[in-house]
Formats: structure tokens, C-alpha cells, sequence
């Protein structure tokens, strides 16, 4: 961190400082720049020799610095806008970086953020399912649950159930970061043997009354190439 500090002070202070002025009206937005953002972008720095720092293209840091005045106080969207100027400085990436990336992050809420880096990272295709209810005649069915994972308590180490998540993943879908399918599937048994055991699964099947079924059906949800280049920007 010594070593490139003083490089990186001066990027800061001639290239991106000046954009923070949109901010200046906003009190904490601006005790924020003047104390503690200088340090928190040369720890996003440190990992870059200091000749290949270069300054970020304007239509990339103006609108993350812009946007991090209202968001540095949810510390995974901070990180993201954080990770993504400093990538703008990396000449090393010259197109690590994009214009679009900052629009997509201030749609998305601390909570997705969170989620996202957590499916993202594990694989690029996941298994996922669709709970539905079937007819008593078993001719049709009802969709009761769209888009169920499996997602673990990091302190239970149980399934979770989120309500939201098929919210939050048809809002990545929106933003072109994930795709779902129920036409296509993991051809491993295995990848949906969790379904059952799930909380989402338990609570329906409690509902579940004479006559009626509970099934559900195979899916993959797949980062597309730009939810991939998306999330190495803001990682």
C-alpha cells in the first residue's frame, strides 16, 4: 500500500475528486470523500503496480463516484462501485471496466448484491427449480414457488428460504446478468436432490390437501458472458 500511495493520491486528487463536486450539497456524501474515500480506493489499488495506474475514463468514474455518494453507506454496493473505479485505473484492463456497470449496480439493493457474489461465484450454471401444485386430475398445474435454489446458512449450514430470491433473479434476468431455463436441465440426479429438504418445499407441500400433488420442475439458471465480465468489474 506504501509503495503505490503516493501514485495513487495523485490520481485521486487530480482525476477523481473533481467529479465528487455533484456531491457537494450532501453532507455525509461529503464527509465521506474528504475522510475516508481516499483511503478505501488505494486499498482497491494496492494490487496494481504503479505504472500501469492510469486515469479512468470520465464516463465511467463520474457517475460511480456519483452514485457512491448515496451508497457508501451499504457496504456491498459500496465495494462494487469501489472495485469498479479502481478497475477503470487499471491500464493493465483497459476494458475491465463499463459505462453500463454503474446503471446495473444502482439497481440492485444491498441484499442482491450479497446474493449475486455468492451464486456468481460458486458456478456458472446452477440447478434450479419451479415447486408446482398439481390438478387432482393431474392434467395441469399451478406454479406455487418460481425459481428455488439452493442456498446455505453460512452459520446453519441449512437450506435457506428466501421469498425474494425470484424477485431478485427475475431483476438479474432484466439486467442481462442471468438466464433461466425449465426446458433444460442438469442431467446429474444428484444436483436436485436437495429439492425435497428445502424450507420452500416443506412449507408447500404442509398446504398440500387430499387429491393434489406437489411437484416440481428441472431448471438451470446460467451468468451470462456479460453478467461474468459484470461481476470480475465489481469483485
Amino acid at each position: 500500500l506504501a509503495r503505490s500511495a503516493k501514485t495513487c493520491a495523485q490520481f485521486i486528487e487530480v482525476c477523481l475528486v473533481p467529479l465528487v463536486v455533484v456531491n457537494a450539497a450532501y453532507g455525509k456524501g461529503r464527509e465521506y470523500f474528504e475522510n475516508s474515500f481516499h483511503k478505501d480506493i488505494e486499498k482497491h489499488l494496492k494490487d496494481i503496480p504503479e505504472e500501469d495506474i492510469v486515469e479512468p475514463k470520465a464516463s465511467i468514474a463520474a457517475p460511480a463516484m456519483q452514485a457512491l455518494g448515496f451508497s457508501f453507506e451499504e457496504p456491498e454496493l459500496k465495494e462494487m462501485y469501489l472495485s469498479l473505479i479502481s478497475g477503470a485505473m487499471d491500464g493493465r484492463s483497459p476494458n475491465k471496466a463499463h459505462p453500463s456497470f454503474v446503471e446495473i449496480i444502482k439497481q440492485l439493493t444491498s441484499e442482491e448484491a450479497l446474493y449475486l457474489k455468492l451464486i456468481c461465484s460458486s458456478n456458472s450454471i446452477l440447478p434450479i427449480v419451479q415447486l408446482r401444485l398439481k390438478t387432482k386430475d393431474q392434467k395441469g398445474h399451478f406454479v406455487l414457488r418460481n425459481h428455488v435454489l439452493s442456498i446455505f446458512g453460512k452459520k446453519t449450514g441449512n437450506l435457506n428460504d428466501i421469498p425474494i430470491m425470484s424477485s431478485m433473479i427475475e431483476n438479474w434476468t432484466r439486467l442481462g446478468i442471468v438466464s433461466v431455463s425449465y426446458t433444460e436441465h442438469l442431467t446429474l440426479d444428484s444436483a436436485y436432490s436437495w429439492v425435497e429438504e428445502a424450507p420452500a418445499y416443506k412449507i408447500e407441500q404442509a398446504k398440500i390437501i387430499d387429491g393434489q400433488s406437489l411437484d416440481f420442475a428441472k431448471g438451470i439458471l446460467r451468468v451470462s458472458d456479460f453478467g461474468k465480465h459484470f461481476m470480475q468489474a465489481v469483485t
